[in-house]
């Protein structure tokens, strides 16, 4: 059985030395700040401004997401953005399926207009392409 839930704050401060490294590893790869930066996530899960998901398969772990309503200023526009996600490893097309129906309804219900991730990881690009979703657009970027 597969199952996806939202946790709740006491679970992810229970666990959160167990993810947090996952999570770390998975972040967009813009985004510096170590330490500091993982605590700012922590802090934002524990007051509920983020939404940890933990999708288990037969009772076992096997994905972790983190994501957050992004509200785009200038339209309004509400989208789902999965701020980062890690796998227990081989983790079947079957949990990937389960768990985006689960957070496709989270981000319908939330006025979503759809569920958005950036990422460089060729597995993630393979799962948004098996969940028929577009892989087209690219995240340029410049330090300055």
């Amino acid at each position: 059985m597969i199952e996806t839930n939202q946790l709740t704050p006491d679970q992810i401060s229970e666990i959160w030395q167990n993810i947090k490294v996952g999570f770390e590893t998975g972040l967009p790869p813009v985004l510096k700040g170590g330490e500091a930066r993982m605590l700012r996530i922590l802090t934002n899960a524990m007051d509920n401004k983020v939404q940890v998901w933990q999708i288990t398969s037969a009772g076992e772990p096997q994905v972790y997401l983190l994501t957050y309503i992004n509200v785009d200023f200038i339209t309004g526009v509400r989208n789902l953005l999965i701020y980062s996600m890690f796998s227990m490893g081989g983790t079947p097309n079957l949990v990937w399926d389960e768990g985006f129906f689960v957070i496709s309804k989270f981000a319908k219900a939330n006025g979503c207009l759809s569920i958005m991730a950036f990422t460089e990881n060729e597995e993630v690009i393979r799962i948004v392409k098996q969940l028929k979703g577009n892989t087209d657009q690219r995240l340029v970027y410049m330090e300055v």
